[in-house]
């Protein structure tokens, strides 16, 4: 796993934790939303490249 990846990875479950905590406080309903969003989106792109990256 490359550096790129691991930092995807910890991005991606940082976005994850902080939006399940949002949604715990309910300060708005928005933004735990977007943050799954971007997560998800940082998920998928993670695999795409990971499955694309050649040696």
């Amino acid at each position: 796993m490359t550096a790129d990846m691991r930092l995807a990875a910890i991005g991606t479950a940082l976005l994850l934790v902080s939006s399940a905590i949002l949604v715990q406080t309910s300060i708005d309903g928005r933004l735990p939303v977007v943050l799954a969003a971007l997560a998800s989106v940082g998920a998928v792109a993670a695999v795409f490249r990971a499955s694309s990256h050649t040696n």
